[in-house]
């Protein structure tokens, strides 16, 4: 599984008792896209990068527990 992120996003706060606040966080998932399956062998694949983009990488067993992670 990747993961597209964003190291720091900020939300401005238009309403409310918070009306004018700046929310910011960080790692921020924008997208998540299914790779293929894992056989436990080195696997190679070519994920066009916008500039600036972020990513983690997600190794998951069938029942969805994390076996691994990476990110840059």
């Amino acid at each position: 599984m990747l993961a597209r992120r964003k190291k720091l996003h900020s939300t401005h706060i238009g309403g409310g008792e918070k009306d004018g606040a700046v929310l910011t966080e960080v790692n921020v998932v924008r997208s998540m896209t299914v790779l293929g399956p894992w056989n436990g062998m080195a696997q190679t694949y070519i994920v066009p990068a916008p500039v600036g983009a972020h990513f983690a990488v997600l190794v998951q067993r069938d029942d969805g527990s994390i076996e691994g992670a990476a990110s840059d």
